[in-house]
């Protein structure tokens, strides 16, 4: 693999949130499932490794293109709700990668940031996927 690139292995899971602006909880899911509650449509992208799709690119929401097109979208109209660290994760990406946020995107940032959810968190919630306990949420980075 190339120097400065990096894979993540994970179990495929689904999250659900106890309290609006809360950290998820996250039993084990199948892959569709998984990759539907993502953040951004950049991230649900994911390689086949079962027999019946080995090495096969699974992208149900435009990610490559949006890649290919340097664009943060979000996958759904409560993302920033949900996990208000998402707003600061879609600049971070913008920032690091060169790339900009779709205007339903924006627009869904702002309403979250109106709505007082960003109001919720605190600073080891900013520092990135890392900082929070295992199990409790996996990394999602580009």
């Amino acid at each position: 693999m190339p120097e400065g690139y990096k894979l993540d292995f994970l179990s495929a899971r689904v999250e659900r949130y106890e309290r609006l602006g809360g950290l998820p909880v996250a039993p084990r899911a199948s892959i569709q499932l998984d990759l539907q509650r993502r953040d951004f449509t950049v991230n649900p992208l994911a390689i086949g490794l079962n027999p019946t799709e080995l090495g096969k690119l699974l992208d149900y929401y435009r990610g490559y293109q949006d890649i290919r097109d340097g664009l943060i979208r979000a996958l759904h109209g409560l993302s920033f709700v949900e996990d208000p660290t998402r707003a600061f994760r879609a600049v971070r990406f913008e920032n690091r990668l060169g790339f900009r946020s779709g205007r339903g995107t924006a627009n869904l940032i702002s309403v979250a940031v109106a709505g007082g959810f960003l109001k919720s968190l605190r600073l080891p919630d900013l520092r990135g996927d890392q900082a929070h306990p295992p199990g409790r949420r996996a990394g999602e980075g580009l």
